[in-house]
């Protein structure tokens, strides 16, 4: 597929189109939402040049690794579900990422979602799916690393959520370290009651 006339081009969709590798993209200076679901691709590559994506869609691929994304700096939304990824990482300069879905991947690690906390625009995350998931601290730790968070695997967070996971967690982690935002919501709630 030849691209090179379309660098005007916003938006572009490539789902279940067996593609194996990203390329040919450079042109595409303009583009602000790329959906490349449910390919055969396994690595992250080819899109320096596309330093105005607000949207990248990975999901269903056979992608082990984050790689590939240091020069989007504008990305809001990055969907890798489906994917065989065990570590997350390689989104340093993702600095305005707002939505991660990560959901049924292979991450296991409290360690890599703590790795990520520097992300303080973060209002939904996906990790249902993955071993990581499971482990008893899971949630309140995403409501301790991320305080604008309003969606974890699909449940809407409201000061009652947070209060349960509060009164939930457990003994190992202490009222301070709880970010000040959802303290102050916390203590609303008791107080109503």
């Amino acid at each position: 597929m030849n691209l090179q006339s379309l660098g005007s081009l916003e938006e572009l969709y490539l789902g279940a189109n067996r593609i194996r590798e990203i390329k040919g993209l450079e042109t595409l200076k303009g583009l602000r939402i790329l959906s490349i679901q449910a390919n055969y691709i396994k690595k992250v590559q080819g899109l320096d040049a596309l330093a105005g994506l607000e949207e990248l869609y990975l999901s269903q691929n056979f992608i082990e690794v984050m790689e590939g994304l240091d020069h989007l700096p504008k990305l809001k939304t990055l969907d890798m579900a489906k994917n065989k990824i065990k570590k997350i990482g390689g989104v340093e300069k993702t600095t305005a990422l707002e939505e991660l879905w990560l959901n049924e991947n292979q991450v296991g690690e409290l360690a890599d979602i703590e790795g990520i906390g520097f992300l303080q625009h973060i209002v939904t995350i996906y990790l249902e799916g993955n071993p990581v998931a499971k482990l008893a601290e899971y949630r309140i730790k995403v409501l301790q690393i991320f305080p604008k968070i309003q969606q974890i695997d699909g449940d809407m967070i409201t000061p009652a959520y947070k209060v349960k996971y509060v009164n939930d967690a457990p003994k190992s982690i202490t009222k301070k370290e709880i970010p000040q935002e959802a303290q102050t919501l916390i203590d609303k709630v008791m107080k109503k009651q």
